[in-house]
């Protein structure tokens, strides 16, 4: 009677031990001793790594991307075993997965511009203690052989599927973009503007982003990232003051120049009716020369009665005297030739 009570109390207490256990599933997957099934997208590498007992057996010292580089699979479906852990049924493997997904960013100023709606220049100060803002634009990715690398560099998080276990994707590119590269690209143009003045800034300013995207392509490179490219994505923003202020001078110094264009113009144009002044008095000099031969010099008191008109092309004089006038230069006379009738020649 004793002893089968004693039984009946053992078999409680397991049932109700093992109940307690098996409340330790965290989800779905951890619940059933099924095997997960995975398929592994097609712009994600997959890395498969034991859960327990000698995953570090391969790695080498100080070097883990080559330990990872070799746990690289090419396999587009991965089956996961489980075993019973802590009343959990866990996954004897685990897969790590990295994105290769490129990815574009604008930072300008006007929020309805940029990738985000909000104010995303990056900005400095200049030597005289000036605001200024770059907007810039880029791209970048993680390549296929640099995945290990990119994995090794930055965390992963669970995937969210409460159906399979063991499966962890690496930190999206985005956030390494929106964090990391944006804050390193805003201390090179720190770094770059206060060593200059802003007119130097604005006169530099694609050689200061040339050295920005060669510096940052340099450095996240070792980290996995490839920047295909960082430049310019809009113009250099300034206080709203000193812009109006550069605006003003610039519209000065445009009317300046067109000013001295006018005057210019102008002098031409004085310059060209004086000598066309001093031209037609010389031509009018010499058509009276050639008048005062024309009617002698003894009648030089009586030109201006005698004279009704005169016109000078600068190549020759035509003037018309009175009828009464006499020429004093003979006038050569055309004596017509005689038309002669042709002869007739014979025929022989």
């Amino acid at each position: 009677m004793y002893k089968k009570q004693f039984f009946i109390m053992i078999v409680l207490f397991f049932s109700l031990f093992l109940g307690a256990c098996a409340t330790r599933a965290s989800s779905e997957s951890e619940g059933t001793g099924q095997q997960d099934v995975y398929d592994v997208p097609s712009n994600y590498t997959a890395f498969v790594i034991p859960a327990t007992g000698g995953n570090l057996s391969g790695q080498v010292k100080f070097d883990s991307v080559e330990y990872l580089e070799e746990k690289k699979v090419a396999s587009k479906r991965i089956v996961l075993d489980k075993q019973l852990v802590g009343g959990a049924w866990r996954t004897t493997t685990l897969v790590y997965l990295t994105d290769r997904s490129p990815v574009t960013r604008l930072w300008t100023e006007d929020a309805g511009t940029g990738t985000k709606s909000v104010n995303e220049a990056l900005c400095g100060e200049t030597s005289e203690g000036i605001s200024v803002c770059f907007q810039l634009s880029m791209a970048a990715q993680v390549v296929e052989t640099d995945t290990a690398k990119y994995l090794y560099w930055y965390p992963t998080s669970t995937l969210q599927n409460p159906k399979i276990g063991g499966v962890y994707v690496n930190t999206p590119l985005s956030d390494v973009i929106d964090n990391q590269v944006r804050s390193y690209a805003t201390s090179l143009i720190g770094e770059q503007t206060k060593k200059r003045t802003l007119s130097q800034v604005i006169l530099e300013a694609n050689d200061i982003v040339k050295l920005v995207a060669t510096e940052s392509q340099k450095y996240f490179k070792q980290q996995g990232i490839t920047i295909g490219y960082l430049g310019m994505g809009g113009e250099i923003k300034l206080p709203q003051e000193i812009q109006d202020v550069i605006n003003r001078l610039y519209i000065a110094q445009r009317e300046q120049e067109i000013a001295k264009v006018k005057a210019t113009t102008m002098a031409i144009d004085a310059d060209a009716a004086k000598k066309a002044i001093m031209l037609k008095g010389e031509g009018d000099a010499y058509a009276f020369t050639l008048l005062v031969k024309a009617v002698g010099e003894g009648n030089v008191d009586k030109l201006g009665p005698s004279l009704e008109s005169y016109r000078w092309d600068g190549v020759r004089l035509t003037v018309k005297l009175s009828d009464t006038t006499a020429v004093a230069v003979p006038l050569p006379q055309v004596t017509p030739t005689k038309t002669v009738a042709p002869t007739a020649t014979p025929k022989k």
